[in-house]
C-alpha cells in the first residue's frame, strides 16, 4: 500500500491539473465567442503538419493498445496558406476525443484534396454518438450522454472550439456516427495553395 499522503497530494495534484485545464478551455471558447482570435496565416507543410501530429500522437494510442492508422491520399497540396497553431489545436482536440472514446480498436488521421481545398478525418472504433445527438456535440458544454462526463471526464468545450475554430478559418467541421460502431470527425479548409 501507498503512502497516504502521497496518494492524497497525487488526487489533489491531479484535481488541479484538471482544473486548470478546465479553466483554460473556458478561456479559449470565451476568447473565440467573443471574436478575440486573430488568424495568424502563413505557409503550411501540410505533410509535415502531419507527421508532428503522428509523432505526437502515436505513442499515446499505443500505450492503450489502440492501433493508429494515417491515410494520405495523393493529390492533397504539399502547401498551402492557413493559420497552423490553430489547426494543430483543432487536430488535437479531435485525436483526443478519439483517444478518450475508443477503448479498443483503431483511430485513422487522414487527410486528402477536397473541392473547397483540404479534408482532414479523424476516425475511431469507439462508442460512438446516437443520432439525435450529434446537433449537440458541438455545442458548448455538451455531450452526447451526460454521465460520459463522470466516466470518461472533460467538460465538453472541446469539440465546441474545434468547431468554432474551424468555423473562423472559414471551413466547416462534420461528423458521421454509429452507437457502438465510432465516429468520423471530418474538416475541411478553403485553404488557399502556396504552389
Amino acid at each position: 500500500p501507498g503512502h497516504p499522503v502521497l496518494e492524497q497530494l497525487a488526487v489533489a495534484l491531479d484535481s488541479s491539473k484538471s482544473m486548470v485545464s478546465l479553466l483554460s478551455a473556458i478561456l479559449e471558447f470565451a476568447s473565440i465567442a467573443h471574436d478575440e482570435i486573430r488568424l495568424h496565416l502563413q505557409a503550411i507543410d501540410i505533410a509535415s503538419l502531419l507527421d508532428q501530429a503522428v509523432i505526437l500522437w502515436r505513442l499515446k494510442f499505443e500505450e492503450k493498445g489502440l492501433r493508429f492508422l494515417v491515410t494520405k491520399r495523393p493529390g492533397f497540396p504539399a502547401t498551402m496558406m492557413g493559420d497552423e497553431s490553430r489547426l494543430k489545436r483543432v487536430l488535437d482536440i479531435l485525436l483526443d476525443n478519439a483517444l478518450k472514446f475508443t477503448p479498443q480498436g483503431e483511430v485513422e488521421l487522414g487527410i486528402e484534396a477536397s473541392p473547397e481545398g483540404l479534408a482532414l478525418w479523424v476516425r475511431d472504433t469507439g462508442i460512438g454518438i446516437p443520432v439525435d445527438k450529434l446537433d449537440l456535440i458541438f455545442r458548448p458544454f455538451e455531450q452526447a450522454d451526460n454521465s460520459h462526463t463522470r466516466q470518461y471526464g472533460g467538460a465538453g468545450l472541446g469539440l465546441a472550439i474545434a468547431h468554432r475554430l474551424v468555423e473562423r478559418m472559414g471551413g466547416r467541421l462534420s461528423t458521421e456516427s454509429t452507437p457502438g460502431a465510432g465516429s468520423t470527425f471530418r474538416l475541411t479548409l478553403p485553404l488557399a495553395s502556396c504552389s
